[in-house]
């Protein structure tokens, strides 16, 4: 086993060939499977020519005489009785239908050597219809506290975070994560975004390989990942999902995972949490819910298509009938003029500190630690704000864009940041007299607090009690929308009293701004650098 072949189908292939076909009763049987995966095999997907083989071969146990003699009757009959007794589900039976019309229909095209004289014709073979596949619903999914409780409780180490982000962010199956090696795998610093490829060599992805998707709140768990418990992330070959321990010697083991092994795993991680029912860790109800999770995202049915590896004529986003029914149900209450009500909780988000995106049900950040508290629950003064200055003031909006800056007490915003809020406040009270913000959660500030921290090296330069100190030379720094500038302190020592805010006019010159919005003065900046750059 390989990570570019973690199904093991080429070692099958030649196993069904020598031990298994040898044993079906008739010999045409055992000379057409193997016509079909010989001929086949250098322009076909193994993985692909294994199924159709034990399917076909499945057929030719239960069949009256040799599949060359038999009619599409015959096939059809064979096929329904197999499904009624094993219960087979519309999806199985159909992939039946297609592995007979598949064999019957590919082997006379590739063979010089037989005269393939079919009873059947394999165009006849009447498949089960795709629309009567089994319907997903809400129950179907996992839900987002579900998904927290898996990543931040079951798993037990940054492996298995990993794992859980490949499933319910990619929507991965697990064979195609097993196939996935260090370099299908590459994190632009600059933008903080991950971008993943289906590995292009392997056998049995169903067709995603080759594949590029950007990776979203995954990214982090991937991040920490192969920075710290991967055996070898330097090694552009090694499987991303590594084994801790493997035989290095062994040529046939490269430290990927067999998939069987992993959905163990996944089923033993969550076996003690009886908020994760045993009959939905399934890999379909994982790929299920990240599927859902894209259409509630508001990715087009076209990006869904393509991010899930479907043909376009599939017509698998059909199944999802929770999201069509969400659909109609908002379109029938804005048709009574009532705006449906959005998720409460934002489906994606940036930390607030490092900028990596971040699902906002978890309780930290894998990548910095962040308490996520703030993008669930923002603080209820700003919650007034908000409410009453709109989503689309100045203030509002900076605070939506740089939550990080968000504090539980605006006392405890950055000097410059209260100082905005509070000459925003003033200036709603006189637009509006309504003093029903502002005043009862904003506290007094002296000014050269606010606004003039960096005014204290100087002030320790009183020559003596009462007197001006010396300026001279001296600046002062202002911080303000995320940037320190450095002023000359004797600019803003005697307005000191008197400034509220600044305003930026230019690159290189402030607005002292005093109590009644006036401006006070023009202030020189000398520097400008990123706030806590050095």
């Amino acid at each position: 086993m390989s990570v570019n072949d973690p199904h093991n189908f080429s070692e099958r292939l030649d196993r069904l060939l020598l031990e298994d076909i040898p044993e079906l009763e008739h010999e045409m049987d055992e000379i057409l499977i193997e016509t079909y995966v010989e001929k086949l095999r250098d322009d076909h997907a193994e993985g692909t020519l294994y199924g159709n083989a034990m399917k076909v071969k499945t057929i030719m146990e239960h069949i009256d005489g040799p599949l060359l003699d038999s009619t599409t009757r015959d096939i059809e009959r064979v096929i329904k009785k197999l499904a009624r007794d094993r219960d087979w589900s519309t999806g199985t039976k159909r992939n039946y239908g297609k592995a007979a019309r598949a064999v019957i229909g590919k082997v006379p095209e590739k063979d010089d050597e037989y005269k393939w004289d079919f009873s059947a014709n394999p165009g006849y073979i009447s498949l089960a219809s795709s629309n009567s596949q089994s319907k997903i619903g809400e129950e179907d999914v996992f839900s987002r506290e579900q998904i927290r409780i898996m990543v931040e409780e079951t798993a037990r180490n940054e492996r298995d975070r990993m794992l859980y982000g490949l499933l319910l962010d990619m929507g991965l199956r697990v064979g195609a994560i097993c196939t996935l090696r260090v370099r299908d795998y590459e994190f632009d610093e600059t933008d903080k975004v991950g971008k993943l490829e289906i590995n292009p060599d392997a056998i049995g992805t169903k067709g995603a390989g080759g594949n590029k998707q950007v990776t979203t709140w995954s990214t982090p768990y991937i991040q920490r990942y192969l920075s710290g418990d991967h055996p070898r992330p330097n090694n552009p070959n090694a499987p991303l999902l590594h084994k801790h321990t493997w035989d290095e010697d062994d040529p046939d083991d490269d430290g990927s995972f067999d998939p069987p092994v992993v959905r163990k795993r996944l089923r033993r991680l969550t076996a003690d949490h009886d908020e994760i029912p045993d009959d939905k860790m399934s890999p379909h109800t994982f790929r299920h819910t990240a599927i859902t999770l894209w259409a509630k995202r508001g990715l087009s049915d076209r990006e869904i298509v393509h991010r899930a590896g479907w043909s376009r004529e599939s017509g698998q986003l059909e199944r999802y009938e929770h999201l069509t029914d969400k659909d109609v149900n908002d379109n029938i209450l804005r048709a009574h003029g009532i705006e449906p009500t959005e998720e409460e909780m934002p489906l994606l988000a940036d930390c607030p500190t490092c900028g990596m995106t971040v699902e906002p049900a978890m309780s930290f950040c894998a990548n910095c630690g962040q308490n996520l508290n703030i993008i669930r629950e923002k603080p209820q003064w700003f919650e007034d704000i908000r409410e009453e200055l709109g989503d689309d003031d100045d203030l509002v909006q900076y605070f939506l864009e740089n939550q990080y800056e968000l504090k539980e007490d605006p006392i405890e915003l950055p000097a410059n940041l209260y100082s905005r809020l509070q000459t925003r406040l003033d200036r709603h009270v006189q637009e509006t007299g309504d003093p029903v913000i502002g005043e009862s959660f904003i506290h007094s500030r002296a000014p050269e607090e606010a606004v003039l921290e960096g005014l204290e090296e100087a002030i320790d330069d009183f020559e003596a009690e009462g007197h001006d100190p010396d300026l001279d030379g001296k600046t002062a720094e202002i911080n303000l929308d995320n940037c320190t500038y450095s002023v000359p302190a004797e600019d803003v020592w005697d307005i000191r009293d008197e400034i509220v805010d600044f305003n930026k006019v230019t690159d290189t010159e402030f607005v002292a701004i005093g109590e009644d919005g006036s401006a006070l003065r023009v202030i020189t900046i000398l520097e400008e650098r990123p706030a806590g750059a050095d």
